[in-house]
């Protein structure tokens, strides 16, 4: 799988890989769409759908970055319904 030495995410750069889809697929099966995600794209990467844009850091360093600079990085969470009678139908927690 891709892999890099690590630098400082900037998430609005116009070379941040971005995939055109959709919200409720990935909310259908989330580890299956990460794992799509990171093999197509690498350690930092994006799933837009119309404006909305779920941005996935994976590998230690970028998720150490994000997850200890609370000044640069803020997560938003809504919930997405999943299919009748599975366990997400209640909703599921998706950070943004």
């Amino acid at each position: 799988m891709p892999t890099s030495n690590p630098e400082t995410i900037a998430l609005n750069q116009p070379r941040l890989p971005v995939t055109l889809g959709s919200i409720e697929e990935f909310a259908n099966d989330p580890v299956l769409q990460m794992r799509r995600l990171w093999a197509r794209h690498g350690e930092v990467c994006a799933l837009q759908q119309d404006s909305q844009r779920l941005h996935f850091v994976f590998g230690p360093e970028y998720t150490r970055q994000v997850l200890s600079d609370e000044q640069r990085f803020h997560a938003l969470f809504f919930a997405v319904r999943g299919p009748r009678k599975s366990a997400c139908s209640g909703g599921s927690l998706l950070a943004c």
